[in-house]
């Protein structure tokens, strides 16, 4: 008896891969807003533990950690000398990275390079990257141009000296503390995501994102800040993704220290009571300054950053 075998044929075949390709067409969008959500909620989490070691230092030291410094800027004096870390390092052991933080003298006049085997320590340092410095929708947790790097800015204010995070580049450490944010504590921004040049983000070139986590001076790879441009104030913005070596790929003025992100339309951030909530890009330029400013004594509008 004879059996005849029936497949498909080639219109069939065709067929059923263009309903496959159409389904898979229409599932992408839905499987990239589910990804995209949840590594929002990551980020997220991300700044509020970091919010939390904030304060698990205020709370052990009476004031938040400096934003950044630079122990050259006074020369080889002592009495001028700046602590060499920032933030980034100094909360190490409120997020279980208590071994790192041991590796470096924590007297906040010591410069490491002065010191016997500091190369290596801060080699060690800088090529040791953390996880909750990372932005989940930005990039994986590696190392970047050789350096363990972050993707968060403390708030510097408007001048790097009235915000929450500051930089001390001068003989006079000043300590802030919850006392100093006389705005309240909910008004004023303590940390957010940094805007980058994404293009730059392995060769370094962006010159605000090309140092690593716990070291940087005082520039934009640990601080950002509100600032005048053109008559107003920059708020949060996109990532820039241009291919360019002059400043880093932005289009000059102050956008180098500016707040953003990789995510769509808003900026994950963390308030000075470790809250955590998003700033939409676009904001309202005057209620954005004022809630990176600490003690100016203004209403911030949340409504209009939301």
């Amino acid at each position: 008896m004879n059996r005849s075998r029936k497949g498909f044929t080639l219109i069939e075949l065709l067929v059923v891969i263009a309903i496959i390709a159409l389904l898979i067409g229409l599932l992408l969008p839905a499987v990239q807003k589910v990804r995209e959500a949840a590594s929002r909620m990551r980020c997220s989490n991300n700044l509020k533990q970091i919010g939390l070691a904030m304060h698990g230092y205020h709370d052990a030291r009476g004031n938040f950690p400096q934003g950044g410094g630079d122990p050259t800027n006074g020369g080889e004096n002592p009495s001028r000398r700046i602590f060499y870390f920032n933030w980034a390092f100094h909360i190490y052991p409120y997020i279980e990275q208590e071994a790192l933080y041991k590796l470096a003298p924590t007297d906040e006049f010591v410069d490491i390079n002065t010191i016997t085997g500091g190369a290596g320590i801060l080699s060690k340092l800088d090529q040791s990257p953390i996880s909750i410095y990372y932005c989940p929708t930005r990039r994986s947790v590696r190392l970047y141009h050789n350096s363990a790097v972050t993707d968060y800015g403390g708030n510097g204010g408007t001048t790097n000296s009235d915000g929450v995070l500051v930089i001390n580049n001068s003989p006079t450490y000043q300590r802030v503390n919850i006392g100093s944010i006389t705005d309240g504590t909910s008004n004023t921004l303590m940390l957010g995501e940094r805007r980058i040049n994404i293009q730059s983000i392995d060769t370094g070139t962006d010159f605000y994102d090309n140092e690593s986590a716990v070291r940087a001076g005082a520039d934009g790879d640990l601080i950002r800040r509100a600032q005048p441009s053109g008559g107003s104030w920059l708020v949060p913005a996109a990532d820039i993704n241009i291919v360019s070596t002059t400043n880093g790929g932005y289009f000059g003025g102050g956008g180098i220290m500016q707040f953003g992100g990789s995510h769509a339309g808003t900026m994950p951030c963390v308030l000075a009571d470790a809250s955590v909530r998003s700033i939409k890009f676009g904001c309202n330029p005057t209620a954005f300054k004022n809630l990176c400013v600490r003690n100016d004594g203004l209403v911030v509008d949340m409504g209009s950053l939301e």
